[in-house]
């Protein structure tokens, strides 16, 4: 994608989280899903996280996270968003570290990122890069091929920052209520087969399939010799405001 096309599509998103900081009452149920996770999946113990995604922090506990890491390391293109993150938690906690100004999609940007992370958190980025990719000019076919191409290196990436026996968790935003508008009415139980149903009828983000995704952690070499214990969290809901909701699930694994 053009430059132009980046940066245009990165201040949107900055836009956004503008239009969503004091939304956190709306994330507080997706707010404690993914600490649990966190705290369930993390090894113990655990010196160093990083999150990919972080923004406005909505979705995390950073007080929490502070408790359980000695180093809570929040990466974002929008640097006055983590800022801003870190303001609301009233304290400076120096055991928080600000990576902002970084588009995680190119090497180049993210190249200067510590690595040897006990765990590693993907927090709802990936669509939006995708999303960048399918603004930009050019086929649907082409889009979908640089879509592929991203998700691999979102991957790899992610492999590359944890260190040995570390834990990966990539969370992502699959369906949005501006399809299916009885989303945040649907019941908790029932997600899971929803979410089967919509994927049959192509209702999804483009690249974010789950089965594919799975597919390529545990069956191409580049992840197989690399990784371990591939598992997949049922979907549950995101309220990202009064309107809006999202239907977002998980994956697990363990970097050998």
């Amino acid at each position: 994608m053009p430059a132009k096309g980046i940066s245009a599509a990165l201040r949107t998103q900055a836009e956004n989280n503008r239009n969503t900081a004091a939304n956190a009452a709306y994330y507080a149920s997706h707010r404690r899903k993914i600490m649990d996770l966190v705290d369930k999946l993390s090894p113990n113990p655990a010196d160093r996280i990083m999150v990919f995604g972080a923004g406005n922090a909505n979705d995390l506990e950073l007080s929490a996270l502070c408790r359980k890491f000695k180093e809570v390391h929040l990466v974002d293109w929008d640097a006055a968003a983590l800022q801003g993150a870190l303001a609301k938690t009233g304290t400076t906690h120096q055991q928080i570290f600000l990576h902002g100004g970084i588009d995680l999609s190119e090497p180049k940007a993210r190249s200067g990122l510590p690595t040897g992370m006990d765990m590693v958190l993907s927090t709802c980025l990936f669509s939006q890069i995708t999303a960048r990719i399918q603004t930009g000019k050019q086929s649907t076919t082409q889009a979908l091929a640089a879509i592929l191409t991203a998700r691999e290196d979102h991957f790899q990436f992610m492999v590359n920052i944890a260190k040995p026996a570390g834990s990966v968790l990539f969370i992502s935003d699959l369906i949005s209520s501006d399809t299916v508008p009885d989303l945040a009415q649907i019941p908790a139980i029932t997600l899971r087969e929803r979410m089967e149903k919509l994927i049959e009828q192509g209702n999804f983000f483009t690249g974010l399939k789950p089965r594919p995704l799975l597919q390529m952690l545990m069956c191409k070499q580049k992840f197989r010799e690399r990784i371990a214990q591939v598992t997949f969290v049922d979907p549950w809901r995101w309220q990202l405001s009064e309107k809006r909701s999202y239907l977002v699930y998980g994956i697990h694994f363990k970097k050998i």
